[in-house]
């Protein structure tokens, strides 16, 4: 059966098992999904959702208020758009540019307010943002009843809400999914040029869905089925060009350990470093296993995590990377204050009022109302 979501998949598998991800072939097309919602959050049957753009389509939401469009081209913008007779939506329509990832759009009925107020939608749009994918009954359920039994102690649901919200990122998926793609790309390249950020937002939405394709937590053999994944990942990524061209085949074994040690900051020990050079295989098994030792350094991994987490408020809250609009030419100010907040006070999310901060903030609600 499921789990809550400190222990289910971060981001997840294809929604509908199409296998349209297909390890680091590239995508051609993608799945459009989401929900019709009142501002409790129940489904609204019936409405017609059209597609429009660069193709041409029509969806009807069944008794939850679910839609898909399935097969959807990487290319091109798309826009859906609600339509029923005596209802207005808000927003009026969602619009999508050459989508890499399988994406979300919910439409609301309600004409002030948001929906993520309401308990399980609030939850429900969690697995969306985070685990890509539908909840799963008794991980919907635990979470609900975390925020609904505090009944009206405001205080109460507020924090407990701010707690689902944390779980999601502390999960075992993350750290073995999300967290290690992030890790993978900052080990092998980096910081991005000019930014203190590793990853974009459409690195880690795409590169995740590999490593977390079909595993759930306490779910069949989940533990072989991410092994697996996490075999076919790293063989993929020292064959892609942009791994190649930092770490030609030329290179000698001390040259690419060292390369990628330094990436970390100096994570390994000298006894790791020189372990790792010994035991190197220039070979694409080889070097896909020194890379992934390297990302799944305990102290690389300790090292990065308050920043992976604050990076995953804009990439799961927001849809965005921390120096999108509204935030062009901010040199990264948004960023920096919640890190600079969540180290002061050692990780603690809580005590930092970060997640706090995200899913009331305007643009988070937004989403889901006026």
């Amino acid at each position: 059966m499921g789990v809550p979501p400190g222990e289910g998949t971060l981001f997840g598998a294809d929604r509908d098992g199409n296998g349209i991800m297909n390890d680091d072939e590239p995508r051609t097309s993608v799945q459009i999904s989401g929900r019709v919602v009142d501002i409790a959050g129940n489904g609204i049957a019936g409405v017609t959702l059209t597609l429009s753009g660069k193709e041409s389509a029509a969806a009807l939401t069944d008794s939850q208020g679910k839609y898909v469009f399935n097969f959807i081209s990487t290319t091109g913008t798309h826009t859906v758009t609600p339509q029923k007779s005596g209802l207005t939506f808000t927003p009026a329509d969602r619009s999508f540019s050459n989508p890499m990832w399988n994406v979300s759009a919910t439409f609301t009925t309600s004409p002030t307010g948001s929906a993520a107020d309401a308990s399980a939608f609030f939850v429900s749009q969690h697995y969306a943002d985070f685990l890509n994918r539908d909840p799963d009954p008794d991980g919907l359920a635990f979470w609900i009843n975390q925020i609904e039994s505090c009944g009206s102690d405001q205080d109460c649901r507020r924090a407990r809400r701010d707690n689902a919200s944390g779980a999601f990122f502390l999960s075992i998926e993350f750290k073995e999914t999300g967290y290690l793609v992030y890790r993978t790309y900052k080990a092998s390249f980096g910081d991005l040029p000019g930014k203190p950020v590793p990853i974009t937002f459409q690195q880690l939405m795409t590169d995740t869905q590999r490593l977390g394709r079909n595993v759930i937590v306490n779910v069949g053999n989940w533990q072989q089925q991410i092994e697996t994944n996490k075999q076919a990942f790293f063989v993929g990524w020292v064959q892609r060009p942009d791994f190649l061209a930092q770490y030609p085949t030329v290179m000698t074994a001390a040259g690419f350990v060292d390369k990628l040690n330094g990436n970390t900051g100096g994570a390994l020990t000298q006894a790791q470093r020189d372990t790792l050079v010994s035991q190197f295989a220039n070979t694409t098994a080889g070097r896909a296993s020194a890379v992934r030792q390297v990302a799944e350094n305990s102290v690389f991994s300790d090292r990065e995590v308050n920043k992976a987490f604050v990076l995953m408020q804009f990439f799961g809250y927001l849809r965005r990377n921390p120096d999108d609009s509204p935030e062009i030419g901010r040199d990264f100010a948004g960023y920096n204050f919640w890190l600079t907040k969540l180290n002061e006070h050692n990780g603690n999310f809580i005590q930092a009022e970060m997640v706090k901060s995200f899913i009331v903030s305007g643009e988070y609600l937004g989403r889901f109302g006026p």
